[in-house]
């Protein structure tokens, strides 16, 4: 039997060791961890603001001024091993750039949306401008229905396009919501009709490749925004809503996704966004 002095790359405990040091760093040198998300630290003064966040044993460092900038990667490489990677410039497969003149921040997934593309054959594939065909209304399979197409699809990557697809909308690409959220909706049963939407959806990027998240500028106000339809799911006459919320230019929040009970009216299918979205805007 072996005493573990430390903890090693692989072991299942090691990423909890690693959060336990690195917390107990952040709390000594001041810093205080958010309540709605565990990898963001706050340290602010009346003199100056640091914000770190935390992605394993990346660290993304925001700081008010240069030199507490300076001060805390002194703290951190006198603590840790660590490499200066400079300014952000690429992470988690977003790309950054930083504009100091107009204070803003576009942030795009343009090399992770084109890795995407080669993974699943559509680099070649003609760009169109839509996201779904309006013209089709996409149906989930009976089980029997399903039984039939079952062997033809287990060669076909769907769950993993969707991956993809949702990561991609999550990060930089809100307009993505409404057709990831339909397509998402037929994981269980999916068919080929399915699979053709994601295709659709995996061309309308390789036609807006270069489209960009712009977050800063000198007006920092925020608002929001939301919509409801009513019913407009064929399979189960849920109705859909989607919010979406901006600070200055850039949009800072945002979500589309079925209503979990079938509304009555137009009405009842508007406040039941209404409550979502106040939800969103009041956390």
């Amino acid at each position: 039997m072996c005493k573990l002095k430390k903890s090693l790359y692989g072991l299942k405990q090691s990423p909890r060791a690693w959060y336990q040091r690195i917390d107990m760093f952040s709390t000594h040198e001041g810093f205080s961890r958010s309540q709605a998300d565990h990898s963001l630290y706050v340290k602010q003064t009346g003199e100056y603001l640091l914000i770190v966040i935390i992605y394993v044993d990346d660290l993304i460092i925001l700081a008010s001024n240069v030199s507490i900038l300076k001060w805390f990667k002194s703290r951190l490489e006198d603590e840790f091993e660590m490499s200066d990677l400079g300014g952000l410039h690429y992470c988690l497969g977003v790309e950054f750039e930083r504009d100091r003149a107009n204070r803003t921040i576009t942030m795009s997934q343009s090399k992770y949306i084109e890795e995407v593309l080669k993974r699943f054959n559509m680099e070649e594939c003609k760009p169109i401008g839509t996201l779904l065909d309006v013209n089709s209304k996409l149906l989930k399979l009976t089980k029997e229905e399903f039984q039939g197409i079952q062997e033809e699809m287990q060669s076909i990557p769907y769950k993993a396009a969707l991956g993809s697809l949702m990561y991609a909308m999550v990060g930089t690409r809100p307009n993505l919501a409404f057709a990831v959220s339909m397509v998402s909706q037929f994981m269980s049963r999916a068919g080929l009709s399915h699979w053709m939407a994601v295709k659709h959806i995996m061309q309308y990027l390789k036609g807006t490749l270069d489209l960009k998240l712009c977050l800063g500028a000198k007006d920092v106000s925020s608002r929001g925004y939301y919509d409801a339809d009513w019913g407009g799911d064929a399979n189960e006459r849920c109705s859909t809503m989607g919010y979406m919320f901006f600070v200055g230019v850039g949009a800072i929040s945002w979500n589309c996704k079925r209503q979990p009970t079938i509304a009555l009216s137009t009405t009842e299918a508007e406040y039941m966004a209404t409550s979502q979205c106040t939800k969103e805007a009041i956390w």
